[in-house]
This record gives structure tokens, sequence and C-alpha cells, in this order.
């Protein structure tokens, strides 16, 4: 029997002259048809390959994110349909979490939806089993943006766990050195 959660953010409407205010409702990852689950899957994949400034996800990686409760999943508020993603994509000896794989279709970006799943994954993370202590993510010139805007902090990279640099093997941009992105400390976002 399936007791996994999954994190889906109901994104409400945004009338022009209001605050937008999220609607978070944790739901049980079996409600939801194994094709359902498989689609969303499918585009996530697509999102980090298609990117090219993130670590390309495979369906059964995403998959198993899903069945961990390790994934947000952001819905449009009219048609149901995916439009965001966040997942805490790996897991370290530190007792730290590193969040990645965030995606926000183009039409909605800069309206703040990324820093709410990640704020979303996070509060989650932090209410499971798991003993997690520091949040941080690895950004890229475009991602470093939007983690500047929800306050996050640079933080040096002697304070990351060494096995963080085990992803660059898999990266993109196939740096020769360490890694060529810029880690910051999600931890007190929110």
């Amino acid at each position: 029997m399936c007791k996994e959660k999954i994190t889906f953010l109901k994104l409400p409407k945004l009338p022009e002259s209001s605050e937008f205010k999220p609607c978070i409702e944790i739901t049980d990852f079996c409600a939801f048809d194994n094709a359902t689950n498989y689609s969303w899957a499918l585009h996530i994949s697509e999102w980090t390959k298609q990117a090219k400034t993130m670590l390309p996800q495979e369906i059964d990686t995403i998959l198993e994110w899903f069945q961990k409760g390790r994934s947000v999943i952001l819905l449009h508020p009219e048609t149901g349909t995916l439009v965001g993603h966040a997942a805490a994509t790996f897991f370290y000896p530190d007792n730290s979490a590193e969040i990645g794989a965030l995606y926000i279709v183009e039409k909605m970006r800069r309206e703040g939806y990324a820093k709410q799943a990640v704020s979303a994954l996070i509060n989650h993370l932090k209410k499971s089993a798991l003993q997690v202590t520091t949040f941080f993510a690895l950004a890229n010139s475009n991602s470093g943006k939007v983690f500047d805007n929800m306050n996050a902090e640079i933080m040096p990279w002697d304070q990351l766990h060494p096995s963080v640099y085990e992803g660059c093997n898999t990266c993109p941009n196939k740096p020769t050195v360490g890694c060529c992105d810029t880690p910051y400390n999600l931890t007190t976002i929110i």
C-alpha cells in the first residue's frame, strides 16, 4: 500500500491588483494514476534536458522523487496542467539536501512561483522523518537571480560535502575543475 506524499501547489488566479497568496496542499501520491505521474515525470525530464543549465534527469528518477515525497508540483489554476517543479535531488552524509530540477514554464516566470515551490518543498521536508539540517542549491546564471530574489546567501564551497562534486560528472557544461555553479544556502529563506 502506498503511504508516500507528494506536494502540489494549486495556483490561484492572480487578480491584477492583489498580492499573491499561495494555496499549498499535501496530496496523497496514490490519488493520481500512473499515467498522470508518468506524464508529469516525462515533462520534467524533458525540461531538465532541454534547459542545458541543470543536470538532466531521467523519468525513473523523477518518479522515485514523487514516490518518496521529494517533489513539489505546480499545476495551472484553470487547466490543471503542469507548470513547474522543484525536488530534493540529492541527500548527502552531512544531512544536507540539494534542491534542484527547479523549473517554471516561461510564461509564468517572474511571478514568485519558484520561491513558493522551493519554500513548500523545504517546509515539506522539514516535517518529514528526514534529518536534513542544510538545504542548498547549485545555481547557474539564470537560477542565481531567482535565489538572489529569495534572499538566499551564497555559501562557500568548503561548507558542502565533498560528494556534491560527483554531480559534475553528468553536468551538461562539462567542467574540468570543480563546479561551474554557485552554491546558495536555502535553509533560512522561509
